[in-house]
């Protein structure tokens, strides 16, 4: 039996009061430990609401989201916050380094958030963390001063400095060259295998998404289809994902 890190079931989320905008409808959805999920689908298909509500950066009108058995239902919202910053990590199209803070300083972000202040031993890690992704002559250089690569190397250090359970992606290549997109994604991989993250990201680029273990498609605020990339070789998965267009069942 897989061990599912998160489990959604019936999310809906509507938007507005007097004229009320529907989009998503019934989403379930299951994320195993360890694993890497894409979530892919045309613009305007629920993509990134659906991982705004699977990391509580919003409330679902209905259904329910769990993490590591941990409910959203009810939960208060400083509560919401406090688990945010010590279960989860994101990283997001645009790399929202704050540019008065070094690079460094970017990266301990979330442990101040947590503690108040960084020890020094919290201050070692994110110096090991940088050097691990190439980082290390980057640690005095604020943001105006990085490439676009850099900035978004210091988000992932920034996302992985608490050690969470799961990290939410938002087109985190979306800004980059095709290059520099292939080595940030790599990167993502590696560092989440090597310390038993789980990763889940919202891509519009189907060749990052074949790169993952899991393919989710959404059209229409809808699950379309769901695949499983140890089951289904990558040739085949291609297949799927551009000849053949995936439509909900009326």
């Amino acid at each position: 039996m897989a061990d599912n890190i998160l489990n959604a079931s019936g999310v809906a989320k509507f938007y507005g009061e007097a004229i009320k905008t529907q989009i998503l409808f019934g989403v379930d959805l299951k994320v195993e430990r360890g694993s890497f999920t894409a979530i892919i689908g045309p613009s305007g298909s629920g993509k990134s609401t659906l991982l705004n509500l699977l990391s509580f950066l919003e409330k679902p009108t209905a259904g329910d989201i769990l993490i590591d058995d941990v409910s959203l239902a009810g939960m208060p919202s400083d509560s919401i916050a406090r688990f945010r910053n010590t279960a989860m990590g994101f990283v997001f199209q645009f790399h929202y380094l704050l540019p008065e803070f070094t690079a460094l300083e970017n990266v301990l972000i979330p442990v101040w958030i947590r503690s108040g202040n960084a020890a020094p031993e919290m201050r070692q890690k994110a110096l090991e963390i940088m050097r691990r992704i190439g980082m290390d002559k980057s640690v005095d250089k604020y943001p105006a001063q990085m490439s676009g690569g850099q900035q978004q190397r210091a988000a992932i250090a920034r996302a992985l400095i608490n050690d969470p359970k799961i990290i939410f992606a938002d087109e985190p290549t979306g800004n980059l060259d095709h290059e520099t997109g292939e080595s940030v994604l790599k990167l993502m991989k590696e560092l989440i295998r090597e310390r038993g993250m789980t990763l889940v990201m919202v891509t519009h680029d189907r060749d990052i998404a074949l790169k993952a273990d899991h393919i989710v498609e959404l059209v229409d605020g809808k699950v379309c289809r769901a695949i499983d990339l140890s089951k289904v070789n990558e040739k085949t998965a291609r297949e799927m994902l551009v000849e053949r267009a995936c439509r909900l069942e009326s």
